[in-house]
């Protein structure tokens, strides 16, 4: 589950492709509905705060601080930038940039564990 770690925010709603569980990240799959992103060059457009079934609406942080699972090689220090990966994990990828950039860690994070990152897309 993802833990909104601050108050403030941006979040949107959007129809759910597929079932989706919260904390993951996710894309815009098309005609405004989202997918749980992949390490396959999908664009993350946020983490999902709620589950949704397919069809169901599905709340979206696209941009804020969230505590979410995160998968990768190696730590990551504050700093380092994500972008979607496996299962719907932040991955861990200092080269990302535009639109496959997800957000930036705020705290150190060790790997295959749960991370607070800024969502800035």
């Amino acid at each position: 589950m993802a833990r909104i770690e601050v108050g403030k925010g941006d979040v949107w709603s959007f129809e759910a492709a597929e079932n989706i569980t919260s904390g993951l990240v996710v894309w815009l799959s098309g005609d405004e509905k989202v997918g749980i992103a992949t390490a396959s060059g999908k664009h993350p457009v946020g983490v999902s705060l709620i589950p949704a079934s397919q069809g169901k609406q599905c709340a979206v942080m696209m941009r804020g601080i969230v505590e979410i699972y995160t998968t990768g090689v190696g730590n990551a220090t504050a700093g380092d930038r994500f972008t979607a990966g496996t299962s719907g994990k932040a991955y861990k990828d200092n080269t990302v940039s535009g639109k496959y950039e997800l957000g930036f860690a705020i705290e150190n994070i060790t790997r295959n564990s749960k991370g607070k990152i800024y969502i800035t897309i």
